[in-house]
């Protein structure tokens, strides 16, 4: 007869100080340590950093994205409607709906069309970088921030002097899904969500009856009889924020992870080679951008012998799954060579990442280009990263090119 373990009960790590780390693996091994999944009383919900446990519960049916509406409701109104319908957060029936409607914005014939678009901006944007006169490039400003942002801007056909406003606002709205945020980050939040909404409700309802091109309109045209215009909203937010932070913070951590081992970069080859890819799905692994992924359980289940009650939220702490021992060979060392990669970065099952196509494409020509371009980059100084602990990013990145 199976016979259930005690609840076990995360002891040892002050989950308070999450925001302040700057390398949180020690910390989520140590958690690792205590059990495939611990139960941890400061955030009432089951952890896990063990990959065989992420991945299954990224992938059971039972466990599930459930939106939990944020209270105050009247202050939190507009970020709850738009995480609440969004294809990321809803399950079942709803969430095949609404992903269908999104799917061929990322079809591959598309994405064949959208690499062109990529590398003219990949290059415009090198081209300003070398331009510059100064010792010393941050990258971040320069490179990796308007890489991104321009890229999605022009798959959803938004116009360009909004861009800016619109990546600082994201900024704002992501900032809100981690674990600790003073009275004044939560204002910051709830205005930026209001924001968001009424920008993307206004130039969707501006351009309903248009012929103009980008996955906004194509999603427009699908309304009311297959999305509701709330939902155009939600999802355009949705794009436009998963197309922009994830992408920047994953690059640039990647940059970081592979310029601080000296001669590493110096051994992938450019453009078409499969080193490059290679190389991109360690970039993703070493530094996932988002360490925090959340489900509920939809009933009564069982995971590695630990009874979660139906109702109880599990958080998934991918950047101590995709640092697995059990699974990545000397897993804290960032190694351009290691295949197979099975990392989680993009989540698992039915909530796989859509942008992962679009995410790996900008990545893979962003890293052969500068490696092309600057075949002497260094970094000028320590980064500065980026607070908090579910978005894993930097501020700053100051290189010298041609070292």
């Amino acid at each position: 007869m199976h016979v259930l373990r005690q609840r076990p009960i995360l002891s040892g790590v002050d989950l308070s100080e999450a925001n302040d780390w700057s390398d949180p693996y020690p910390h989520l091994a140590e958690i690792r340590s205590q059990g495939p999944i611990v139960w941890s009383d400061a955030w009432e919900v089951w952890l896990t950093a063990d990959h065989a446990s992420s991945q299954g519960i990224l992938r059971s049916p039972s466990a599930q994205r459930h939106f939990v509406p944020r209270a105050p409701e009247p202050e939190w109104e507009s970020f709850n409607r738009l995480n609440a319908l969004a294809a990321l957060d809803m399950s079942g029936d709803d969430h095949n709906r609404v992903r269908r409607t999104l799917t061929p914005i990322m079809r591959k014939d598309r994405l064949a069309q959208v690499s062109s678009l990529v590398q003219r901006e990949i290059d415009r944007l090198l081209d300003e970088v070398a331009a510059q006169t100064t010792a010393t490039v941050d990258l971040v400003p320069s490179f990796l921030e308007p890489l991104p942002v321009n890229v999605i801007c022009a798959v959803l056909g938004l116009p360009e002097d909004s861009r800016a406003r619109l990546r600082a606002a994201s900024v704002l709205m992501v900032s809100a899904f981690e674990k600790i945020q003073t009275p004044a980050e939560a204002l910051a939040s709830q205005e930026a969500s209001r924001e968001l909404e009424d920008y993307f409700t206004d130039l969707a309802s501006a351009s309903g009856a248009t012929e103009e091109s980008g996955a906004l309109f194509d999603l427009v045209r699908q309304s009311p009889e297959t999305l509701s215009p709330e939902e155009v909203v939600a999802n355009s937010v949705l794009l436009f924020n998963g197309g922009t932070g994830a992408v920047i913070n994953a690059l640039g951590s990647g940059l970081v992870s592979l310029l601080s081992q000296g001669t590493q970069g110096r051994l992938i080859p450019s453009h078409g080679d499969s080193s490059i890819l290679v190389a991109v799905e360690e970039m993703l692994r070493h530094e996932t951008p988002i360490q925090l992924f959340e489900r509920v359980a939809a009933e009564d289940i069982e995971f590695n012998g630990v009874q979660i009650a139906r109702g109880e939220r599990l958080a998934l702490l991918l950047g101590g799954a995709n640092r697995d021992p059990h699974v990545f060979h000397d897993p804290d060392q960032f190694d351009i060579r290691r295949d197979p990669n099975p990392h989680l970065a993009f989540s698992a099952g039915a909530h796989f990442c859509l942008g992962a196509p679009l995410a790996r494409l900008e990545m893979q020509l962003a890293l052969a280009s500068i490696l092309e371009r600057f075949p002497g980059i260094m970094l000028a100084k320590e980064p500065v990263r980026s607070p908090g602990f579910v978005v894993r990013g930097y501020d700053s990145i100051a290189v010298t090119l041609n070292a």
